[in-house]
């Protein structure tokens, strides 16, 4: 009896450790082996050593000048295990996810969409912070965008900061750039909760990051520092942003004292867009003398 419990242990730990191996080991490379669609998700089947696992994305639509790479299959690729649970806006466990665990034999539920498996796969769904749709994303440009959010989003010093957030006005979605401080103080009206410094902070980082919106009436929206952005306002290359042209077309810059201004004589229907260029690639924006300045040139960078 003694010998069959202790089997029984050293079989628990082995199991425990390869799980935990799977999780945490984000050392190691995973190859794409195949890409598939099931309903409003790609499932991409990846391949480390002997072992095989499912992995989730929601399909999305990526801007033509987006210049992340398009996973493909036989390449290898790091993936840091979680993503935002897309209903509570909770941090997911590695793993887990949000897929059913129903009593159905060889098959999951992310969301509305069957992910059926194999005996050579996992039978559990995988999320990573890599992906967006098949669009891979770099683990720098990741911690560094997580850095960058609680660095602009801080209410204690950093409130001169201009976010970029999708907001439903009266029901009708659009995006909008917003001084910090103007949003949290129409935030803590809305809800108490919110004058807790760091529920505001990881509230609004979860949505930036999930792109979800917040919903206002006509009356908020009046009252913050805010404006509507025009997407289609000004074409750009990706690569321009990357190698400094866009910059000094709209900028005057001191590569010297590492900071950025505005230039005169930019049209205002423009700025907005400017703006959320600047918000995505990490720019830090505030207002210096009635001046649009960027802070730190070499952020992130």
């Amino acid at each position: 009896m003694k010998i069959c419990r202790k089997y029984v242990l050293v079989w628990l730990v082995f199991i425990l450790s390869a799980n935990l191996y799977a999780t945490t080991n984000t050392d190691s490379l995973y190859r794409i082996v195949g890409i598939q669609t099931r309903g409003d998700y790609y499932v991409i089947r990846a391949q480390r050593n002997d072992s095989l696992f499912k992995i989730v994305s929601r399909v999305v639509t990526l801007d033509s000048n987006s210049n992340l790479e398009l996973i493909r299959k036989g390449n290898k690729y790091k993936f840091i295990w979680g993503i935002m649970d897309m209903d509570t806006s909770a941090n997911v466990e590695p793993l887990v996810g949000i897929s059913n665990y129903l009593h159905v034999k060889k098959s999951r539920y992310w969301g509305d969409s069957k992910i059926k498996f194999t005996k050579r796969f996992h039978y559990r769904l995988y999320n990573t912070r890599n992906l967006i749709g098949f669009y891979y994303v770099p683990s720098a440009f990741i911690y560094c965008r997580e850095n960058y959010l609680n660095r602009v989003l801080d209410s204690d010093s950093n409130n001169r900061y201009f976010v970029v957030i999708k907001a439903k006005i009266n029901e009708v979605e659009k995006e909008i750039v917003v001084l910090n401080k103007s949003l949290l103080d129409i935030m803590k009206l809305k809800d108490p909760k919110f004058k807790d410094k760091e529920v505001y902070k990881n509230y609004l980082k979860q949505m930036i990051l999930a792109n979800k919106s917040l919903s206002f009436t006509d009356s908020e929206y009046k009252k913050m520092d805010a404006g509507t952005i025009i997407s289609d306002s000004i074409l750009l290359d990706s690569i321009q942003l990357q190698n400094g042209v866009f910059l000094n077309n709209y900028f005057y810059v001191s590569e010297k004292y590492n900071y950025a201004v505005l230039k005169h004589n930019v049209q205002q229907y423009k700025i907005g867009a400017i703006m959320k260029l600047m918000f995505e690639s990490n720019y830090l924006m505030s207002m210096v003398e009635g001046r649009l300045t960027i802070e730190d040139l070499k952020y992130c960078r």
